[in-house]
């Protein structure tokens, strides 16, 4: 007879979150899956003129650091969603690292917003569940 940990809506929500995120961390590694220098080189002209200019322009001007940094905190961030470990850190990187991606990216891409929000909505459930734990507050199980 199993005792182990029933997995309810929001672990489904958060293993599937963490799977995606370590497959786009990977995929970002390789141009044939995902331009991801061109999609930055986009950005930066369809930002120019606005706020948003001199940090899409850092960014374009800094595309292998900017590569690395994404797959790395993709990859990382999947992985702890996927082995249940340091969800509150990577869900708040998450929630920092989306919605730059949105802000950033939405002139040259408005789809960004129905990809991305997903993300985010996995992100608030996983920091819900954890404040509930570690406030005591409903049934919150373990996050």
């Amino acid at each position: 007879m199993a005792t182990g940990r029933r997995y309810d809506w929001v672990d489904y929500a958060r293993l599937a979150s963490g799977a995606l995120c370590l497959a786009a961390g990977i995929a970002k590694a390789f141009p044939q899956i995902e331009d991801v220098a061109e999609t930055l080189r986009q950005m930066a002209q369809a930002n120019e003129g606005t706020a948003l200019a001199p940090l899409s322009n850092l960014i374009a001007d800094n595309l292998t650091a900017t590569i690395w940094l994404v797959a790395i905190a993709l990859a990382a961030s999947g992985l702890a969603f996927l082995f249940n470990r340091f969800v509150v850190p990577a869900a708040l990187g998450q929630l920092v690292m989306f919605s730059l991606f949105m802000t950033l990216l939405f002139r040259f891409q408005p789809a960004i917003i129905a990809i991305d929000l997903p993300f985010i909505a996995v992100d608030l459930l996983v920091l819900q569940r954890a404040f509930q734990r570690r406030h005591g507050l409903g049934s919150a199980q373990k996050c």
